[in-house]
């Protein structure tokens, strides 16, 4: 499944409330105040909260919807006093005008709430589209795997993660990162991208996995001393880095992050690793460093790669997604039936807008299995 160009699609501003539906309660809501005071007569006057339409709609709905509040407003009050007339010509006059004065403020209002909106989601939008962009396009392809996935940012800037991946061939084998800067805000994506490049330059210049751990774990102090001058929080990043070099062994390095799950003829369900190291960002809390550890990929198993915005996927009774229940259902599809399974169970698990950010990698070694290209020598 390929990431969208969110560069084809000029962001707009959606809708708080669709214009079918404000005009539905519009109308609704007059005539629940119009009626009583109608048909009670002169012992109830509730025509003067005919206002607050106006401005229910100048915060929730479309300069359109508004316009139309505002008239329904101005012009409602008028025609009751020809049903009741005001005590005299004078009252009248001045409640009219009164009211058609509120109701014009109200559109003023909506037209400066909708334009400040634009503006702050445009400023979401092209940090999404951005964060889009600097990330490698899926599907990816190497000499040793090929990957599919979905990416899917939250484009709202409250929510906005730092989810970043790559594979890249090197020449140590292909080189797969995936990672989560804990923390939201355009601050995040900021961490991240720091992650992202050193891995791209360390994934090719460092002999062994571990040293590119090291780099990544460099990279990221040095944004976070960056960070910490400019009076902005610190992060940290969980991650796993892997290498692959044409065997079925495949390298690791866990770094506080989510396991890789691997879904194959005779089950599925996490790799079985060690305890994961701490997350970039953290190395000088403990005296080891991460381990490098080893699993083994058959040429027809599949890797899953994710980050929490999958496992905390959140249905309407807030029960978290259950990924590893949902495994055996796929297996024997590719890595791109794969990725859309998961992705329309997303979907139709947790509707409506995501909480955070959703990156889920599928990987599949591809290329003859020969021997053993020289191993990487790890550190101890």
């Amino acid at each position: 499944m390929s990431t969208p160009d969110p560069s084809t699609h000029p962001p707009a501003v959606p809708p708080r409330i669709g214009d079918a539906a404000a005009l539905a309660w519009l109308l609704g809501l007059s005539l629940l105040i119009v009626t009583p005071d109608v048909l009670a007569g002169s012992s109830v006057h509730l025509t003067s909260m005919i206002i607050v339409l106006c401005a229910l709609a100048a915060g929730l709905c479309s300069l359109r919807m508004t316009v139309v509040a505002a008239l329904l407003t101005a012009t409602v009050r008028p025609l009751l006093y020809l049903a009741e007339p005001p005590a005299s010509v004078a009252d009248g006059v001045v409640s009219a005008v009164v009211t058609a004065m509120i109701a014009a403020l109200c559109v003023v209002g909506a037209r400066l709430r909708i334009r400040r909106e634009g503006e702050v989601f445009r400023v979401r939008s092209t940090a999404a589209a951005l964060q889009r962009q600097i990330l490698s396009p899926l599907p990816l392809s190497t000499a040793h795997v090929e990957v599919h996935g979905l990416y899917e940012p939250v484009e709202e800037d409250s929510f906005v993660g730092g989810d970043i991946y790559e594979a890249m061939d090197t020449p140590h084998g292909t080189r797969v990162l995936i990672g989560d800067v804990r923390g939201k805000g355009l601050v995040a994506i900021g961490a991240g991208f720091a992650v992202l490049t050193a891995f791209r330059e360390a994934a090719w210049h460092r002999a062994t996995l571990d040293e590119v751990v090291d780099a990544l774990e460099v990279a990221l102090r040095r944004h976070n001393d960056t960070a910490a001058r400019a009076g902005a929080p610190e992060r940290f990043t969980t991650a796993l880095v892997l290498a692959f070099d044409g065997s079925p062994t495949v390298r690791i390095v866990n770094c506080g992050h989510i396991p890789p799950y691997r879904l194959r003829g005779d089950g599925c369900g996490p790799v079985p690793l060690g305890a994961a190291g701490v997350p970039l960002g953290l190395a000088d809390l403990v005296p080891d460093p991460r381990p490098v550890e080893e699993f083994e990929l058959g040429p027809e198993d599949l890797l899953l790669l994710c980050t929490d915005g999958v496992t905390e996927a959140r249905d309407r009774a807030g029960e978290f997604y259950p990924l590893e229940d949902r495994l055996p259902a796929w297996q024997g599809l590719g890595p791109a039936a794969t990725a859309e399974a998961l992705r329309r169970e997303l979907h139709a698990y947790a509707p409506g807008r995501a909480r955070d950010d959703v990156t889920a990698l599928v990987l599949r070694r591809v290329g003859a299995t020969g021997p053993e290209p020289a191993a990487e020598t790890e550190r101890t």
